[in-house]
């Protein structure tokens, strides 16, 4: 703190709380400073590389790729398209009041709100399948959580999930690791969790899916 800790000598520190509230500030940006490094390990470690031979081809001089605000909405529709057409439990439609707008159903199991900006995915609500996306008026309603606990839960680890998985350079593969992981979903009240083998724990199967395996897990079997 070098000339700061003089200031601890100062005989009415009670009027003048300079020294503690700055060294308060200093522990506080040197915590900020380790949690920003070790999200610049996770991310760097998730972000996707492909290497032929000794040469990385990031790092080779290249075109800069289309950007996700580019894509024609076209190009979006066949994504889905072929998308049903390899995953025929899940059916993604627009929602006509708004054309940002899909609906994701997974059989009898969920249904997913997404909003896409192109190829980047901007919301995501998970409701059951039954619950309506609409409000009285027609208006389409992007903002109500669904009634069960279970598809809240839900919700929260596909915002994770959105963020995970979101490749600035590479948005088409971003909806498809998104997709592929909420695909996963799919036996959401049959699949055991992975560590301790049971479905119903607390009254909730397991809600979360491992970015990476798929593993089912409840909530407190990932700490």
């Amino acid at each position: 703190m070098g000339n700061l800790g003089q200031i601890s000598l100062d005989p009415v520190l009670d009027k003048t709380p300079i020294y503690p509230q700055v060294l308060q500030t200093y522990k506080w940006s040197t915590k900020l400073r380790e949690h920003a490094q070790a999200a610049d390990s996770i991310l760097n470690r998730q972000a996707p590389k492909r290497t032929y031979g000794h040469i990385s081809v990031l790092s080779k001089k290249r075109k800069t790729p289309p950007s996700s605000h580019t894509y024609n909405p076209v190009h979006v529709d066949k994504f889905f398209d072929t998308w049903q057409k390899n995953y025929t439990s899940v059916e993604v439609k627009r929602v006509q009041q708004s054309p940002n707008v899909f609906q994701v159903t997974l059989g009898r199991t969920l249904q997913v709100v997404l909003v896409l900006q192109s190829f980047i995915i901007e919301r995501v609500i998970v409701r059951a399948h039954h619950e309506v996306i609409l409000q009285v008026d027609g208006t389409l309603d992007l903002w109500t959580q669904s009634k069960y606990a279970v598809f809240r839960k839900i919700t929260d680890h596909a915002t994770s999930a959105m963020l995970n998985f979101h490749f600035m350079t590479m948005p088409e593969l971003s909806v498809k690791s998104f997709m592929l992981w909420l695909n996963s979903y799919l036996r959401l009240f049959t699949m055991p969790c992975k560590k301790c083998g049971r479905i119903l724990k607390g009254n909730m199967p397991p809600t979360w899916r491992d970015f990476v395996t798929l593993s089912a897990l409840h909530e407190s079997c990932r700490q």
